[in-house]
């Protein structure tokens, strides 16, 4: 019976530690999305409909996909400039991603 509750530990474990790796990739992608709509901000002028443009784009080219709001490209935007400044100087190893390290600073806090 120990050894099934063992199992049962490492089994929500890995599943934990999967759902962590495959968050810690959406927020590496969410990043460099931000960064890239901060690169492109001659463009996004008030009133241009820069969000709602990119938002309708990214739809009709990812159907079924979620997440591409015009608030949450603001949010994505956001989130990079916020964070961005925190890190412009630190190395970063090759397999690590920024809001993974970020994340993983924050849980030790």
């Amino acid at each position: 019976m120990h050894w099934l509750v063992e199992l049962k530990e490492r089994f929500y474990s890995h599943r934990l530690k999967a759902s962590c790796a495959t968050n810690g990739y959406l927020l590496d992608f969410y990043w460099k999305l931000g960064r890239d709509i901060e690169a492109k901000q001659y463009t996004n002028t008030y009133g241009s409909g820069f969000y709602k443009n990119l938002s309708l784009d990214l739809k009709n080219e990812m159907p079924g996909v979620k997440g591409f709001s015009p608030t949450n490209l603001k949010y994505m935007s956001y989130f990079y400039k916020l964070y961005a400044p925190l890190v412009a100087n630190r190395p970063q190893a090759a397999d690590d991603c920024l809001p993974c390290r970020l994340l993983r600073n924050w849980k030790r806090d």
